[in-house]
């Protein structure tokens, strides 16, 4: 038996139920939001606007050197030039600073739904007359100053790939502002078919007793080249993701539940991210410089932790961020209270 590192949120009754009104008002407050084929889809709207409204063909946006090498990818897509700050799972506003005179355009990354003290990078934005947007692909839920994570910045985006905070695809752009979103090509009905299949048999797909069998393929699946899913986002995929967004208060709490128990129970408290506001409780994240042998010390005892092998850091001199590569082990938290007590006890025992 395994318990698999990841959970996914979708159930098969998502797949049929027709929603009338949107009921995201809770957790984006922007005026202004747009459905597309994906987050990255929507960073990359977000900076072409940007870039028109500047009339800046050499828009230059400040990045963290430490997240998901798509939001990179994206930048230079919508033809802008990424400029990077020195990051771990979290951002400091020191590094950003040494930055914010080079650039147009800053990237707030909530890696794994962590925050920073968002206060900060508002403030020096505004300072500098720098726009701020923030990446809440994986944050939706996390709260600052009881505030929803996407209503400091200029504009938000999130994402709903199938590991997300909700997840089966699409993204949402969330704007101050009305902005124009190119035209896009319908998405793949192909592409659709094969996100209803992992739906269907992802409760099996990760039992702890067939887990052993079937990570194989997870593992093949995570390793793949990522596309850019340039779409648009079809109606059936927004229905699906509304209506998880029905139940989100009840995914929310059990990751909430779950994530406090991690932080008041498990004893090295050195393994844990310092928590600046209220996390989306996505991931439990645990760093240590001894990572490879803890990930291999756990899944001896039954419990997979993994790798986010889309974070990487930049090349260059980004020590946090190297740090944070080399260390960073994730943990869904979307499960049952009995897993994550297992985990914390089996942690326990080896510390």
């Amino acid at each position: 038996m395994l318990i698999s590192q990841q959970r996914i949120t979708p159930r098969i009754s998502d797949l049929f139920k027709r929603n009338g009104s949107d009921s995201i008002k809770q957790y984006v407050s922007k005026p202004h939001t747009y459905w597309v084929g994906s987050g990255r889809e929507a960073l990359r709207q977000i900076l072409s606007h940007c870039r028109v409204k500047s009339n800046n063909d050499k828009l230059k946006v400040g990045i963290p050197a430490y997240t998901c090498h798509v939001v990179k990818d994206t930048i230079e897509r919508a033809g802008c030039i990424p400029v990077f700050y020195d990051s771990g799972v979290v951002a400091e506003v020191d590094e950003a600073e040494k930055i914010i005179s080079k650039i147009d355009v800053l990237l707030l990354c909530y890696n794994f739904g962590f925050l920073p003290e968002i206060k900060d990078f508002v403030n020096l934005c505004n300072t500098n007359n720098v726009i701020l947007v923030e990446d809440c692909a994986q944050a939706l839920g996390a709260t600052y100053n009881r505030k929803s994570a996407g209503s400091f910045g200029d504009y938000a985006f999130y994402s709903f790939g199938i590991s997300k905070n909700i997840g089966f695809a699409g993204g949402l752009i969330a704007s101050n502002e009305e902005i124009y979103v190119s035209k896009l090509p319908k998405y793949p009905l192909q592409k659709q078919f094969d996100l209803i299949i992992k739906t269907i048999v992802s409760r099996l797909f990760f039992a702890n007793t067939v887990y052993p069998f079937t990570k194989l393929f997870l593992n093949s699946e995570l390793h793949k080249e990522q596309d850019f899913l340039s779409y648009a986002c079809s109606p059936f995929i927004k229905n699906v993701i509304l209506s998880q967004f029905e139940r989100y208060d009840s995914i929310y709490n059990t990751r909430l539940r779950n994530g406090q128990y991690c932080y008041s129970s498990i004893l090295k408290k050195d393994l844990l991210t310092e928590l600046k506001g209220t996390p989306s409780w996505l991931y439990l994240v645990l760093q240590t410089e001894n990572s490879h042998l803890l990930q291999k010390s756990l899944e001896a005892r039954g419990i997979e932790v993994g790798r986010m092998l889309t974070f990487k850091s930049s090349t260059g001199n980004f020590p946090k961020a190297q740090k944070a590569e080399k260390e960073v082990l994730t943990f869904a938290l979307y499960r049952s209270k009995k897993e994550i007590e297992k985990l914390v006890g089996v942690l326990n025992n080896i510390y």
